[in-house]
């Protein structure tokens, strides 16, 4: 095993397309893997204009894997996503929008709480659902929830 710092790793990537290509193949060889074990397909998440987004999606194109894109710039559909969870590759039950910063993440019954973590240490205390359906907000300081 090798140990680098997040900015070895990534200098090393960028400047080393043949490392770029193997790091890249044992990636999708684990989420190969993660699917097969029914954790989902790849989904690549960024701007259209970003260079590692461009660089992901012509490797995985070049391969011929399959994968969904989702441009975090224009696509509505990037507000039903919690963004720390797919981050980590981790699954979510319900999302929540943050009422100060608009964030939308994953709730007190997912795995990972991202929402009420976010609510804690951005001290962002309201939150509504992100729930087709469901009009309520709810406050982490005073525990109450109304609806409207």
């Amino acid at each position: 095993m090798i140990e680098l710092e997040r900015e070895q790793l990534l200098s090393l990537v960028q400047t080393d397309s043949e490392l770029s290509d193997i790091l890249m193949r044992a990636f999708i060889l684990r989420r190969v893997e993660l699917i097969a074990w029914g954790f989902g397909d790849v989904v690549v998440l960024g701007s259209k204009h970003a260079a590692g987004t461009l660089r992901i999606r012509e490797f995985l194109t070049r391969i011929g894997h399959p994968y969904t894109y989702v441009d975090l710039d224009t696509d509505k559909d990037a507000e039903s996503l919690c963004e720390e969870c797919v981050k980590i590759n981790s699954r979510w039950v319900h999302l929540r929008t943050c009422q100060t910063c608009g964030k939308t993440l994953c709730c007190d019954r997912s795995p990972n709480r991202h929402a009420s973590k976010h609510a804690r240490t951005s001290e962002h205390p309201v939150t509504a659902s992100a729930e087709l359906g469901e009009r309520w907000l709810y406050c982490y300081p005073d525990d109450s929830m109304v609806g409207y």
